[in-house]
């Protein structure tokens, strides 16, 4: 009994709590059968009482284990509230100091956010290509420019060449219909004439009439007809003559044009190519963009520099304070600099530690608690069993020791 009483002293002299520093706060609820029910058990039963044993003996092994973690973390939440005292105590003008060293860091930690919350950015694959590009840029922007104006041109050239084409194919159709037509219109008028030869000489010798004005009328309208067909005949032919000459030169000059537009689309491709882009425009923008992301990048590089310089400053200033834990302060630095901020912080490291107090509470009163009151009882209510009891007990090993 002595051996047990004393383990279980041991053990709970081990459990650190403060009691000056006990807060009331909402009670853990008992958890109903932590401990097995011994009306379930047949004591007598060697094999039964060993296995409940040792089950409440791991059950306070757990809670042992629990509740030096959470004596940890306990002790590291107090830390930090001291070093908030210590903080606080410090005299005006340390403060003073303190307060603009922890300003810097703020200030730089808030220009690293909002380089890193910015909506327009560049992935690195992009940005090395446009830093690939960066030198050449300028050039490839004017050849692109050029390149792409030029190529509007051409193609407005051969639109208008096109329209001429079209223009000339229409205007031969209609000299081809005026020659055709003037050849009809002569063949008739021959016809015509040798008709009315006919029908004269007839009425002349055969009804002995006198047929002299119908011959001279008839031979004085057929050379006007035939002198007005012929004129209109080489007139055409000699529009024809220069269409085709003009259409020769529209050929040659569009056959000149489309030359000129394929090496400049070739220009374009390989342009392109070189600069990894579609067009000008793009290739500008991309520089643009480029340019103020390697502005904000050499900003943030700089940033990074007067953010490590203040953090070093800030940690030796900290350090000398005795703080235990100066390099948290580092990330929670806008405390030193807003007094509702480090209430805040306050606030909730004294609410975690209060949640830590009542963790122990239980696992201390409640999960080993009962366990080790079982293990008391089985000893008090089967004292033959005592010695067995104590053998169990003596040579328990906890899992995983």
């Amino acid at each position: 009994m002595g051996l047990i009483s004393s383990i279980f002293r041991r053990w709970r002299s081990s459990v650190f709590i403060d009691e000056d520093e006990e807060e009331s706060g909402e009670e853990y609820r008992e958890y109903v059968g932590i401990v097995q029910e011994r009306k379930n058990v047949n004591i007598h039963d060697r094999a039964q009482r060993e296995t409940y044993v040792r089950g409440c003996l791991d059950q306070i092994s757990y809670a042992a284990r629990e509740i030096d973690a959470l004596n940890s973390e306990y002790n590291m939440v107090t830390a930090y509230l001291k070093d908030m005292e210590i903080i606080d105590s410090l005299p005006d003008e340390d403060r003073a100091v303190l307060g603009d060293a922890a300003e810097k860091v703020v200030n730089c930690q808030d220009a690293r956010e909002r380089y890193d919350s910015r909506k327009v950015k560049m992935d690195e694959a992009e940005y090395r290509k446009a830093e690939r590009l960066y030198d050449s840029a300028d050039e490839g922007i004017e050849k692109l420019k050029a390149a792409e104006e030029y190529q509007e041109k051409v193609e407005s050239d051969l639109k208008k060449l096109s329209g001429e084409r079209r223009a000339y194919r229409f205007r031969k159709n209609e000299l081809n219909a005026i020659i055709s037509e003037t050849r009809s219109m002569t063949i008739m008028c021959v016809v015509t004439l040798f008709l009315i030869i006919t029908i004269l000489a007839v009425l002349q010798f055969g009804f002995q009439m006198d047929t002299g004005w119908g011959y001279v009328i008839t031979g004085g309208v057929s050379a006007l007809l035939i002198a007005a067909l012929f004129v209109r005949y080489q007139d055409a032919s000699s529009d024809m003559r220069s269409l085709n000459a003009e259409m020769n030169r529209l050929v040659s000059v569009t056959n000149t044009v489309k030359i000129r537009y394929v090496n400049n689309v070739n220009l374009l491709d390989y342009l392109q190519l070189k600069y990894e882009t579609e067009n000008a425009k793009e290739l500008e923008k991309l520089m643009t963009r480029y340019e103020a992301e390697r502005s904000a990048r050499l900003e943030w590089a700089r940033n990074s520099t007067i953010l490590d310089d203040g953090e070093k400053e800030l940690l030796t200033l900290l350090r000398q304070y005795g703080l235990r834990d100066p390099v948290i302060w580092l990330k929670q630095s806008n405390a030193l600099t807003d007094e509702r901020e480090m209430v805040e912080i306050r606030h909730g490291l004294i609410k975690r530690r209060q949640s830590l107090r009542e963790r122990i509470s239980y696992n201390r009163d409640v999960i080993a608690g009962k366990a080790r009151e079982e293990v008391k009882s089985i000893v008090k209510d089967y004292p033959q069993y005592a010695d067995s009891v104590t053998a169990i007990v003596e040579t328990y090993v906890p899992e995983g020791a």
